[in-house]
């Protein structure tokens, strides 16, 4: 087996196990990018499959997230994309691999920058013709959005903890008065039946 399929994990139509990305290092840029690119096909294959029996875009996502984790936590709005817009070109992937592989992030907000590049890069292939300024502003309006959904996201999460945080505490209330109650009535029997 050569080294690049060695780093990656076979790809099983039926497995639920995670598949594994192959690591970058500057001499296998254009392995790795091949390698991505067949996972990417990969989930096409399935998605396209998916909805010739099925409509549910939520289950097929959730699915897809589990399968191919790895390829979700690095390309989110790639798959998504994929899944509930059902638009996908391995030529313009290929292209924002090129450019994923060469970023260097430092911030969630340059990830987030760079994932909405893919959409911006798909938007520009499946419109020719749009102008530079149409483009500018297509894109300004993606990173805007992914940058409010995060907030939106880190704020749900927020007040998921404080909600589980106050449920918890409500709890250890509630089971403190039932051991107490529970503690009284023990005594009071015992007073009840030394008499």
């Amino acid at each position: 087996m050569e080294e690049s399929n060695m780093m990656y994990a076979e790809l099983d139509m039926k497995s639920k196990a995670t598949t594994k990305l192959p690591k970058c290092t500057s001499d296998n840029k254009e392995v790795q990018i091949e390698e991505i690119a067949k996972t990417a096909k990969a989930i096409w294959k399935k998605i396209i499959e998916y909805y010739l029996k099925n409509n549910n875009s939520e289950e097929l996502l959730n699915n897809l997230q589990s399968e191919y984790n790895e390829f979700f936590l690095s390309f989110p709005l790639v798959l998504r994309w994929m899944v509930e817009m059902k638009q996908f070109k391995i030529k313009v992937f290929k292209a924002y691999l090129d450019k994923f592989i060469n970023a260097e992030i430092n911030s969630k907000t340059e990830f987030l920058k760079l994932q909405g590049d893919y959409l911006v890069m798909l938007f520009a292939d499946l419109n020719p013709s749009i102008s530079k300024e149409k483009l500018a502003q297509y894109e300004e309006e993606i990173t805007n959005y992914l940058l409010v959904e995060d907030e939106t996201f880190k704020n749900m999460e927020e007040e998921a903890k404080e909600e589980i945080q106050q449920e918890t505490e409500k709890m250890s209330k509630e089971k403190k008065e039932a051991l107490y109650n529970l503690i009284l009535k023990k005594k009071a029997m015992q007073q009840q039946n030394n008499k």
